[in-house]
């Protein structure tokens, strides 16, 4: 497991760079030699904020500079000057605030030109950005197997417990609870014990491995190229777990949802990754768990809009056919798994086969059920009925029907499948606080958007209202807003603004833009409030 981590990945490095003539020790010498020539007054004119940060720079913080420098130059190769400086800075262990990391990384990288890379700068005229050129040159399987650390495969061993937010999932890496950004460090209660239980899970790779995932026959052949270069890493991975029991690393993100870590492998993946997974403990299936598959089976068929016991029924009439219509079916690789757990569990053989549930647009499911909207409750299938409602092709009719002579439709040739998917994409946005996505299929102030909302409004008041209710929460001056779960888990969102700030670069004469991130008050985060506080919910 440990050959995934960033020290074997670092050791690879020096390894790489050292066989063609690009030695760590070299370059970390010659930032070395940065900071004693600045502090001496020989690069620009010293001031305190960058004083401040080069005296932090110590012989270890030089030697991994050095490193994370050569790293970069491997992993990102001919790309912009911006773009190195944001993968150095992402690398460095100081605590200061992200800008300053910037910074250092960019004066470093311009002082050290030359060893691992050239910084080659723009014609002038061109409105271009500086560029780096790197001087290291790797295979494409080894740039593929070092960018994986950052997206490290489940572990075979027992992961640690999380006992505070820096000490879980890899014994051989020290990283926190959160995912994000600095920002979203706190010291407010972390409900560790749920990614203890998570992490507990053991999971193994299904017969869906030994076959390759196939790209989609409609992507670009930039997409083509990078899938392939993927394929090559992934194969690697899946075959080295292919016999194995192993246990994903879980993380919380700020809002408090929870996501498994990893990238090759991973149960939040596409559809290939969760039809190659299953549970290592394998359980014999009750008649009701019978039932759930039969409805697993029909929701990768394509009938997940359909009753549950209608979804049942296509199973039970289909029985003996299941396997010849995996062609037929929405989601083929998943279908297939579904029809074959059923087959073991027909059979009284037990299984590790997970079934999964999408919810019926589960924001504004929650928000009606928050308000108590007894209308929208039965819209979205909370309360049950004899017909499985779907919201966009109620809030699609509803508006078709109020505007069948709009030009929109017209060039959709009335197709409802189409018109369906134009008005799904602004449903889903509008409870994103987006006022924009409306307007833009729309049109602003027109007939097509004021039947639009009202036909939100006919099913989704509650969700509406909530919405409305969260929003008048926010408060201009906060630069974080935070609440607790039932579980006692804290709900820690920074306010972030995206801000273009100038670098100076005495040391080869530049002055640079570069786009940073910090948290900051500012109402144009406040449509991130209500999605944040839904998202804790679903």
């Amino acid at each position: 497991m440990e050959k995934y981590s960033r020290k074997v990945a670092k050791s690879k490095i020096k390894a790489i760079c050292e066989s063609q003539g690009k030695s760590i020790e070299v370059l970390s010498n010659k930032i070395l030699e940065w900071k004693s020539e600045y502090l001496k007054g020989n690069i620009g004119k010293p001031y305190k904020t960058k004083t401040d940060v080069v005296n932090m720079v110590t012989e270890d913080i030089a030697d991994e500079l050095a490193i994370s420098i050569l790293f970069t130059t491997i992993l990102l190769g001919k790309n912009t000057f911006q773009s190195y400086i944001g993968h150095v800075a992402s690398q460095i262990n100081l605590e200061i605030e992200s800008f300053r990391k910037a910074q250092l990384a960019a004066w470093v990288l311009a002082y050290c030109d030359g060893g691992a890379y050239d910084i080659i700068a723009p014609a002038i005229g061109s409105m271009m950005n500086y560029s780096v050129e790197p001087k290291i040159s790797l295979s494409v399987e080894d740039s593929q197997e070092l960018s994986r650390c950052f997206f490290l495969p489940p572990s075979k061993d027992k992961l640690n417990d999380w006992t505070n937010p820096y000490n879980g999932g890899y014994s051989f890496e020290r990283s926190y609870a959160i995912l994000g950004d600095s920002f979203n460090k706190h010291d407010y209660p972390i409900d560790l014990k749920t990614l203890n239980i998570l992490q507990s899970v053991k999971y193994k790779l299904t017969n869906n491995v030994d076959t390759p995932q196939k790209l989609d026959e409609e992507a670009s052949d930039d997409r083509a190229v990078q899938f392939a270069l993927a394929e090559i890493q992934t194969r690697k991975v899946l075959k080295d777990y292919r016999d194995d029991e192993f246990s994903f690393v879980w993380k919380f993100d700020k809002r408090g949802r929870v996501y498994s870590c990893g990238y090759d492998i991973n149960v939040q993946g596409d559809s290939y990754r969760k039809a190659s997974l299953e549970f290592a403990k394998e359980e014999i299936v009750n008649e009701s768990g019978k039932r759930w598959l039969k409805i697993d089976i029909a929701n990768h068929y394509g009938l997940d809009k359909e009753l549950w016991e209608d979804r049942v029924k296509f199973v039970d009439k289909n029985d003996s056919i299941l396997e010849a219509l995996a062609d037929k079916a929405d989601e083929p690789l998943l279908y297939i798994q579904a029809v074959q757990a059923y087959r073991k569990a027909q059979k009284g053989l037990p299984t590790g086969y997970i079934v999964r549930l999408d919810a019926t647009a589960s924001g504004p499911q929650i928000m009606n059920i928050l308000f108590r909207d007894l209308v929208g409750m039965r819209y979205l299938n909370v309360r049950g009925d004899d017909t499985r409602h779907d919201l966009y092709t109620l809030v699609a009719q509803t508006m078709y029907e109020n505007t069948k002579d709009s030009q929109i439709w017209r060039d959709l040739n009335d197709d409802f499948a189409k018109v369906r998917k134009v008005v799904k994409k602004p449903i889903m946005t509008s409870f994103y606080n987006s006022k924009s996505k409306p307007k833009e299929i729309f049109g602003e102030d027109t007939i097509e958007l004021q039947e639009f909302y009202k036909a939100l409004k006919k099913y989704c008041k509650g969700a509406l209202e909530v919405q409305d209710t969260i929003n008048a929460c926010w408060d201009n001056s906060k630069d974080v807003n935070i609440w607790t779960l039932p579980d006692g888990h804290t709900a820690y969102c920074p306010v972030s603004k995206v801000l273009e700030s100038k670098i100076e670069i005495p040391e080869k004469g530049m002055k640079i833009t570069y786009t940073h991130t910090v948290q900051r008050a500012n109402f144009a985060e406040s449509r991130s409030l209500c999605p944040d506080c839904i998202g804790t919910i679903v």
